[in-house]
């Protein structure tokens, strides 16, 4: 969307071109330096010269995270459980009556 908003500027017409350029630039470089930060870390050398070594984390700083990742797949099947009967609610309203298109309840669209 930020490179759609940048095409459809109305102003000077050398700013009509130039912002679609940077904008493209700015992705090319942000995606390169994604890239080069997840190979150095993931792939890269490992480090040596630290002052100290590294260890895993004490228990209670990893609770909070352990708990969010139990609950993300009940997450998905309660969403559907509170979403489907705002759906059936909502349809009335709406004018579509039963041939109410799931889409347009996910995504906004008809």
């Amino acid at each position: 969307m930020f490179f759609a908003e940048t095409v459809y500027v109305n102003t000077t017409p050398m700013l009509e071109w130039l912002l679609p350029v940077a904008a493209t630039l700015a992705g090319m470089f942000s995606v390169a330096y994604s890239l080069r930060f997840t190979v150095d870390v993931f792939w890269g050398p490992q480090a040596d010269d630290l002052p100290r070594t590294p260890h895993e984390p004490p228990h209670w700083m990893r609770v909070p995270v352990e708990a969010a990742g139990a609950g993300l797949p009940g997450g998905g099947h309660t969403s559907g459980v509170v979403g489907g009967g705002l759906s059936r609610r909502r349809r009335p309203a709406s004018g579509w009556g039963e041939n109410y298109p799931s889409t347009a309840w996910r995504y906004g669209t008809g």
